[in-house]
């Protein structure tokens, strides 16, 4: 079964549970230069694999900005 781009899917039990989609988070400063966010929605191989943890981080050096759209390509460090 497929989820629209607004919906988060998550198996639990043998059953699907559909929520809305996080609409982006205020990232929180790490130590020493690192973005620390809960449930980014990372995308990965064009799309077609979609993954939100419950927190990642990022080296700054590695991501400078965070995206405005709270669509995230690149790896969490």
């Amino acid at each position: 079964m497929n989820l629209s781009e607004r919906l988060v899917g998550e198996i639990i039990g043998g059953r699907l549970y559909r929520q809305p989609h996080p609409a982006g988070r205020m990232p929180c400063g790490g130590p020493r230069g690192w973005w620390i966010l809960d449930e980014p929605g990372l995308h990965f191989v064009r799309d077609n694999e979609i993954a939100v943890p419950d927190i990642a981080g990022w080296r700054r050096e590695h991501l400078p900005r965070i995206p405005r759209d709270a669509r995230f390509e690149v790896v969490p460090n």
